[in-house]
């Protein structure tokens, strides 16, 4: 009898150290983070209590093709299921309030992505590079989608922005190619440098008047962009670029009346243009506007343009005198930085002026 005891004691004992010692070499832990998975399944169910995936702990695994992420992770690390090239689809609990950057890139064969409210940033490349992605559900915690977090997902053909989102990224959806139309929620206010850029299929572009700030190429390559005719091309309510070539001696004076921006480099390297009126509507002049506008001799500013952003006139060597009305609270780095010619500029007191903002040789005059 007490033989039988030993025995069976000496049985539980192995049974309950083999699963331990198997979970032991499957997921390495430090603390309540899973620092590494080391095993080869294809259904991955993460352990109970686990707080944080580290940085990498799945990455380059291309065995798993599903994972179960329990409600007690609260953040997953910079590329933490990087090129998980089988892993099919992700569902991301609300307990999640964090995700690294690229967590989730070059997931080659990830089709569904559903995010539940809880993240409040889409990071930097987060889902970059996944070619297969063909939906994802941005829930509405999310305020801003940064820089190429989607960039090249080539199947992505539609896509969601919630009304909490107030800022996109730089590339944050470059070369998407399947996209047709997107939406922006009025909630949004930035749109980054090159955000669609190389969009090809994308055709239908909705932008709402909050947008102030585009960056430069934001929309080229873009069937949108290709569709437009030559000349001024407006995006929502900011002069995004001029289109074509520049006749000679050009005078710009039918800036649209509701234009409440003077994108970047709109203007810029344009050598025929002479003269621009800006209307009254305008509140800024973006970075660049009119760089090395080497012919331009009349700018006209109205008083409702409150900043200049850097170098927005640099290099206009035919400008002589200039008068910045007395609503322009900023005027940024080398605004008029190496305009040779520039003899004369009127300017507020209060006005804020960043460094070289004009050339030595002009004598400043204050409006006030």
């Amino acid at each position: 009898m007490k033989r039988k005891l030993i025995f069976t004691a000496a049985l539980l004992c192995v049974m309950l150290f083999v699963p331990l010692a198997l979970y032991s070499q499957e997921f390495q832990m430090d603390g309540p983070t899973l620092v590494k998975y080391n095993g080869n399944a294809a259904n991955v169910t993460i352990p109970e209590g686990v707080t944080a995936i580290g940085y990498w702990a799945f990455a380059n695994n291309s065995s798993f093709t599903s994972i179960t992420i329990p409600e007690s992770v609260t953040s997953i690390g910079d590329g933490a299921f990087s090129r998980c090239t089988s892993l099919a689809s992700v569902t991301i609990p609300s307990s999640v309030t964090f995700i690294g950057l690229g967590a989730f890139a070059e997931c080659t064969n990830l089709i569904n992505v559903t995010i539940h409210t809880g993240v409040t940033s889409i990071d930097l490349g987060v889902f970059s590079g996944c070619t297969s992605l063909t939906s994802i559900t941005i829930p509405s915690s999310v305020t801003s989608i940064d820089l190429g977090a989607f960039t090249g997902c080539t199947s992505l053909a539609s896509i969601i922005i919630p009304t909490s989102v107030t800022s996109i990224g730089y590339e944050a959806f470059a070369g998407c190619t399947s996209l047709t139309s997107i939406t922006i929620p009025s909630s949004v206010t930035s749109i980054g440098y090159e955000v669609f850029a190389g969009c090809s299929r994308l055709a239908s572009i909705t932008i709402p008047s909050s947008v102030t700030f585009i960056g430069n190429r934001a929309f080229d390559d873009t069937a949108w962009f290709n569709s437009q005719p030559d000349g001024l091309v407006y995006a929502g309510k900011i002069l995004y670029v001029y289109k074509g070539t520049m006749p000679a001696n050009t005078v710009i004076n039918n800036i649209r009346a509701d234009t409440t921006g003077i994108g970047i480099g709109v203007f810029s390297r344009r050598s025929s243009l002479v003269s621009v009126t800006i209307p009254s509507s305008v509140t800024s002049i973006g970075e660049g506007a009119f760089f090395e506008c080497s012919s331009l001799t009349s700018v006209t500013i109205p008083s409702s343009v409150t900043s200049i952003g850097e170098s927005a006139f640099a290099y206009c060597s035919s400008l002589t005198n200039v008068t910045i009305p007395t609503s322009v609270t900023l005027i940024e780095n080398w605004a008029f930085s190496e305009c040779s010619n520039l003899r004369t500029v009127t300017v507020s007191k209060k006005t804020t002026i960043g460094e070289n903002a004009f050339p030595d040789t002009a004598r400043i005059t204050y409006s006030d």
